[in-house]
């Protein structure tokens, strides 16, 4: 399942909301910088609303 998320532009953009995700818990997702989504693998298709609390959470993005 691929996220899209508004805000995000760059390589840099994906580090922070990889290191967020990382610090809450949740690894294995690939943030991609250059098609502005967040690859959520199948085996954490129950972790998607943390996935999307936690960007939200987050100054810079949104996911709706």
């Amino acid at each position: 399942m691929n996220i899209k998320v508004k805000g995000m532009h760059c390589d840099a953009c994906s580090k922070l909301i990889t290191i967020e995700l990382e610090e809450k818990g949740i690894e294995g997702v690939v943030v991609n910088g250059e098609t502005h989504e967040i690859e959520v693998p199948e085996n954490l298709n129950d972790k998607v609303e943390e996935i999307k609390n936690i960007v939200n959470s987050m100054d810079a993005y949104e996911i709706e």
